[in-house]
């Protein structure tokens, strides 16, 4: 988006120029097709641009494909993902499992130990969960002890009701985290 800025305000800056130059010589400036068409080819070209960069220096677009994340992320949203941002926990990522990309929270890192009781996570009888969840998940009968290697992480969506994640299919492989997402557009 900044190189949309640059390119606009150079822009600018000769059509001011070229304006000022004309005026000085005493003609009126004319409405000209060239600078139309110059607008309508530069606009695209660096917004083509900018993503094209965006892409480069590791950043991924990705649209939110269920429910399991509301309230945080409502369903189809857009977000964007960096692929270079080190994860820790409570972040949302974007990971593949079974050539699958899904949207989860990080709620235990690697070389932690947990209890999951239902939705709820404790460590030593207290409560370990996310400070970002709005809502206090209900307890579940049985329990279940998870110790996590250092190449581990274990994901859980925000709305643990209705959430396909390592509750079902277990911890993720740390290489399998495509990034963390760093910015969301709210459809």
């Amino acid at each position: 988006m900044g190189l949309n800025l640059g390119i606009l305000l150079l822009l600018l800056a000769i059509i001011g120029q070229q304006q000022r130059r004309r005026k000085y010589l005493g003609r009126q400036p004319k409405h000209n097709i060239k600078t139309g068409l110059l607008w309508l080819l530069l606009l695209p070209v660096s917004t083509l641009l900018s993503l094209v960069l965006a892409f480069a220096s590791g950043l991924s677009l990705y649209q939110v494909p269920s429910g399991s994340m509301l309230p945080t992320l409502p369903l189809g949203s857009i977000i964007l993902v960096d692929r270079y941002t080190k994860p820790q926990r409570c972040d949302m990522v974007v990971f593949t499992h079974q050539q699958i990309n899904y949207v989860k929270r990080l709620v235990a890192p690697p070389n932690s130990q947990f209890t999951l009781q239902g939705h709820l996570l404790t460590q030593q009888q207290k409560p370990w969960d996310c400070p970002q969840l709005r809502w206090q998940p209900p307890l579940a009968k049985g329990q279940q002890t998870i110790h996590l290697d250092e190449q581990q992480w274990f994901a859980m969506g925000d709305n643990r009701a209705f959430s396909f994640d390592s509750r079902n299919f277990g911890a993720i492989a740390s290489k399998d985290i495509v990034g963390v997402v760093t910015l969301v557009w709210v459809n």
